[in-house]
């Protein structure tokens, strides 16, 4: 590396972070909607992500998602989402409302089914599957025109930032993310804070393909779909 670029990198002041995600050179840019809840299950159980302390360290999460994902062969992007001038975003949790100035989660694509492919949020501390931008940003009551779509180590349209939406990625990043997710993962267990998540529609289909199997001897069931619990 040039010093020019190293000191760039040292201070923090290369606009373009995309050198800290390094894509695999057999990276798959679309999974299956099968891979995909898959991949939304090894994510949801990382038990160094405080998935349910959610006042804050969203920033934090979605980047150790992101180097789990790039780990693991994919190419994620992040998925913003901002207030208005006149509104936070406001989650209606069970237990209380959850607001929040912005607010950040991974996004793979995903493949439709129909030759082509969709942008789906990964976000264990909302919901139990993945679900589209559309389904993320109804439930904190955001503005569609407020969520927007990066690569990794790229600023969302308006800000500076791609760790947070005014601090870029750097040398100190995972340490950093690492840092604030032990801090939550240990007030969470002290508090008993539990992840009180919402149903995904891809969740849903899936169970409701998993439950109704024709059964290969239809004849021996009056031809009636029944519940198979080893599907």
């Amino acid at each position: 590396m040039a010093l020019r670029e190293y000191v760039l990198d040292m201070f923090n002041l290369r606009k373009d972070r995309t050198g800290f995600f390094r894509v695999a050179p057999d990276a798959v840019p679309v999974i299956s909607q099968a891979r995909a809840l898959e991949v939304f299950d090894v994510l949801k159980n990382m038990d160094n992500i405080a998935y349910g302390y959610t006042d804050d360290g969203g920033y934090a999460r979605t980047h150790l998602m992101c180097r789990n994902l790039f780990g693991a062969g994919l190419v994620p992007e992040k998925a913003w989402a901002f207030e208005t001038d006149n509104r936070e975003l406001i989650v209606k949790f069970p237990h209380g409302e959850q607001t929040w100035w912005f607010h950040v989660a991974p996004v793979l694509n995903v493949d439709d089914g129909k030759g082509g492919y969709v942008q789906m949020v990964f976000d264990p501390s909302l919901f139990d599957g993945p679900v589209t931008l559309k389904e993320w940003g109804d439930i904190m009551q955001a503005a569609p025109d407020q969520i927007f779509t990066a690569p990794c180590g790229k600023a969302p349209a308006k800000y500076t930032g791609d760790y947070t939406p005014y601090h870029r990625t750097g040398w100190a990043t995972d340490t950093a993310a690492i840092k604030v997710m032990d801090e939550y993962v240990q007030l969470q267990n002290e508090q008993g804070f539990m992840p009180s998540v919402f149903p995904s529609d891809m969740r849903n289909a899936a169970n409701d393909e998993r439950w109704n199997v024709q059964p290969a001897d239809a004849k021996k069931t009056g031809g009636q779909p029944c519940r198979n619990q080893k599907a």
